[in-house]
């Protein structure tokens, strides 16, 4: 797997889905990791190989939010994008160029479009895992963003992007993504691709509905609050949605748990809002929640901090961009869905107000996780895929499946 960070601990949407990958695939394959590593990760690249996983540490290029600004700004005058420049190194090369030489691969995993534009040499069977249809982010993040600057950027920004991932899309032998729509995506740009989806999931037992009620008084949203959708969806929330909640609930609580909140979100503390930062365990925010809410505006993929709250039993207020891409999951089913400011804010004040409704909705998403989300279900999905298209993998799963017969 090539990587463009180490997934451990496995605390953001695509750092999960990382790891159990590689946990699964190293049950039963030689599996190597290449990522980007700073310097006080040493102890998680340790973590790591406790699970049979071989890591090739590539020193992470030092990140500086000033410098990240200009950088963006001299990005605008190239032919790549930012995201391609910025993920780029001579040493992240060098170690490509290295392993690909040593042999003994039956497959590359590349995660997500930026790091594929390494060369793999011309026989290698490679399979880009997409997490995103990344230029369709970016060309909503400019519909969405408010600052001219940020809108620009993100409109010019995902104009090379496009390019780029539909050329890793032609490169790569086969193609994974989040869910039906992508695929279709996938296809009408590459006609003929092997594309499958495999979308995140849960661990049923580790998220269950509790016995203890919940917080009455508590809104709760969680992710990795360095992530850009995920700031605009706290500041919506914060800023447009939930003055109207107070004026009806004046105890509400917003939380809003996740890493790396930037300055902007920090300032948004008061009594009635808690920044959390990055928390050991997001199950006990959820297990606390009257209500989960996804004011997601713009963004790609799937989220799976959805898929966790409804395994948690958790009512859902989303946006119908938040629910995207879960083509099972249903408004006044499985959640309620709000677009703007008056009907969020509205439709949270239902859940809170009528407990029979947040209990229906909180049991038919359980009853849906349980269905079509549960981790092994779907990493099944990944081992018959795989061995559809790495024919050295599909002798593998033949022995493995002989032997489970004999036994």
């Amino acid at each position: 797997m090539l990587a463009p960070s180490l997934p451990f601990p496995p605390h953001w949407a695509a750092g999960i889905r990382r790891y159990e990958f590689l946990r699964h695939l190293s049950e039963r394959h030689d599996v190597s990791l290449l990522t980007y590593v700073s310097a006080d990760e040493v102890g998680n690249v340790t973590a790591l190989a406790e699970l049979g996983i071989t890591v090739h540490p590539v020193a992470a290029p030092p990140a500086d939010r000033r410098d990240r600004r200009l950088a963006q700004l001299a990005s605008v005058w190239s032919t790549s994008s930012y995201a391609a420049r910025s993920i780029f190194s001579a040493a992240m090369k060098e170690a490509v160029d290295r392993l690909i030489r040593s042999g003994g691969f039956d497959v590359v995993i590349i995660e997500t479009c930026h790091m594929s534009g390494f060369d793999l040499g011309p026989h290698a069977i490679s399979v880009l895992d997409e997490h995103n249809i990344e230029s369709e982010l970016l060309f909503r993040g400019f519909l969405t963003e408010g600052g001219p600057f940020r809108r620009l950027f993100n409109l010019i920004e995902s104009v090379k992007v496009r390019r780029e991932e539909r050329a890793a899309w032609r490169r790569a032998t086969a193609c994974l993504v989040h869910s039906d729509r992508e695929r279709q995506i996938l296809l009408r740009k590459v006609p003929g691709k092997r594309a499958a989806v495999v979308t995140n999931g849960v661990h049923l037992d580790e998220f269950r509905i509790g016995e203890e009620p919940p917080d009455r008084n508590a809104i709760v949203f969680t992710g990795a609050m360095n992530y850009r959708p995920n700031t605009d969806a706290v500041t919506f929330f914060v800023r447009q949605v939930f003055p109207l909640i107070l004026d009806q609930r004046p105890d509400a609580i917003f939380y809003a748990v996740g890493v790396g909140p930037p300055p902007e979100l920090r300032r948004l503390a008061g009594p009635n809002v808690v920044i959390t930062g990055r928390v050991p365990d997001v199950k006990p925010y959820l297990r606390k929640a009257s209500v989960y809410v996804a004011p997601v505006r713009f963004g790609s993929g799937t989220r799976i901090k959805v898929i966790e709250a409804l395994a948690a039993g958790r009512p859902i207020v989303s946006t119908t961009l938040g629910c995207e891409g879960h083509d099972s999951m249903l408004a006044g089913v499985h959640f309620l869905a709000a677009d703007d400011a008056a009907t969020f804010a509205r439709q949270v004040l239902r859940v809170l107000e009528d407990r029979v409704l947040a209990s229906e909705l909180g049991q038919a998403g359980r009853n849906l996780v349980e269905r079509e989300y549960s981790w092994p279900a779907l990493l099944s999905r990944l081992d018959d895929f795989l061995a559809d298209v790495v024919p050295a993998m599909e002798r593998v799963e033949s022995h493995q499946k002989t032997a489970r017969a004999l036994t």
